[in-house]
């Protein structure tokens, strides 16, 4: 009687553990590609291998290894062996607790939303063949704090890097040749871009920087020959802008002002200055800008009425706006002036206009690219000079007042 109880205990034990099911971190494998397949191990390692491309998954279209969403929250490592050339579009999106990528050394490129809301992915090593960041490829990656591409890197997609909070720098290398729209809007603490003085599309500030990047030279993105704020990036709670700026770009500074110290690194923005040169400012570049109380503008009321300001920018427009008037101060001696500009826009007319008496005896037109001082000399003797300041002398706009040089 004892040994039949004995068996039958033994058969229910095994009866039960048929019924119950795998664990959870059992290794599951399928494709993923024509010729790729993945690993899921237990310990939350995702490895793609074979050579070829990655399928590409639509926005809200569950992966393979998601398991309709089962599977996000434990994968923490993916490894992408060298055979592998591209990274599809939505493949590990909103995996959230993945810390770590390695790329395998023949990826080209990064498929859109690739690793859009991987909010614990701290850090990117790029392998040296990746030319393309797609759209929104990194968006949300909250743990990023610096990127450094490679060399190779030719394409940065429309909010690649959009809302990383917690990204501080930005490498940008020599072959960098496009930078979409919002590509790092909203990231509220970044502080420094270093572009590559070879690039020949996109340049930096110099400026030096030391909090939490080990020392780098950098600041505010534009483009080559600056005319175009692309990104803020700054410590400080005033800015100026480069007097060659003529646009102010999409989503420019947007959020990096949001005034929040406990999310926000920077400082909050509450002053900036605006040269003469500036003609349009685009859709939500000063969107959440909510600190933004004053604007001085190196011109006059008329001009900044002129100014093409997009849709999304009412703090900017609901700040106080004070006019910074161009001047200049002319010295005379051995027969040389020496005009000092001051709020003077790069491209404008000085004129340097010379009297005997009430009569204009000689004129000689100046166009100012931003010098200290403008030295005239003249061997000829006049009763008096006016120096003057005009944006466009076929529409006859003068900057400021005529300045009078008594000769004698």
């Amino acid at each position: 009687m004892k040994k039949n109880l004995i068996r039958v205990t033994i058969i229910l034990s095994m009866l039960l553990l048929t019924l119950i099911p795998l664990s959870v971190n059992s290794a599951t494998s399928g494709t993923c590609g024509d010729k790729l397949t993945w690993v899921l191990d237990s310990n939350g390692t995702l490895t793609i291998s074979g050579t070829g491309a990655m399928t590409d998954w639509d926005w809200g279209r569950q992966t393979p290894w998601s398991n309709n969403g089962s599977n996000n929250s434990k994968i923490i490592e993916v490894i992408i062996e060298d055979g592998v050339t591209t990274i599809g579009n939505c493949a590990f999106e909103e995996l959230k607790n993945l810390k770590s990528v390695d790329f395998g050394r023949n990826i080209t490129s990064i498929g859109k939303y690739a690793f859009n809301y991987c909010e614990k992915l701290s850090y990117l090593a790029f392998t040296d063949n990746i030319k393309t960041i797609g759209k929104q490829a990194f968006g949300w990656c909250n743990s990023l704090t610096s990127v450094d591409f490679t060399t190779k890197v030719e394409t940065i997609e429309d909010y690649a890097f959009a809302c990383c909070r917690n990204l501080k720098y930005v490498g940008i290398p020599s072959n960098v040749k496009y930078i979409g729209d919002g590509a790092f809007y909203r990231c509220e603490n970044l502080v420094c871009f270093e572009v590559d003085d070879d690039n020949a599309n996109y340049s930096s500030e110099k400026l030096w920087h030391s909090i939490g990047l080990g020392g780098r030279w950098g600041g505010s993105l534009f483009n080559k020959d600056k005319t175009k704020l692309i990104q803020y990036a700054g410590l400080d709670n005033s800015y100026i802008i480069p007097d060659s700026v003529i646009t102010v770009g999409y989503g420019a500074f947007y959020d990096c002002n949001s005034g929040n110290p406990q999310t926000c690194l920077c400082s909050t923005l509450t002053s900036i200055t605006f040269p003469a040169s500036v003609k349009s400012i685009e859709s939500m570049a000063f969107y959440s800008a909510y600190n933004l109380k004053d604007v001085y503008y190196g011109g006059s009321k008329e001009q900044w009425n002129k100014i093409k300001i997009d849709s999304g920018n009412t703090n900017l427009t609901n700040a106080t706006i004070h006019y910074i008037l161009p001047s200049t101060k002319t010295t005379f001696k051995d027969n040389q002036f020496i005009v000092t500009p001051k709020n003077v826009p790069n491209g404008s007319n000085i004129i340097f206009a010379c009297y005997n008496g009430n009569k204009m005896v000689y004129v000689n037109p100046y166009i100012y690219a931003g010098e200290t001082t403008i030295p005239f000399s003249t061997t000829e003797t006049y009763d008096k000079v006016k120096v003057m300041v005009w944006e466009n002398l076929e529409t006859c706009v003068p900057l400021c007042e005529a300045e009078n040089v008594p000769l004698n």
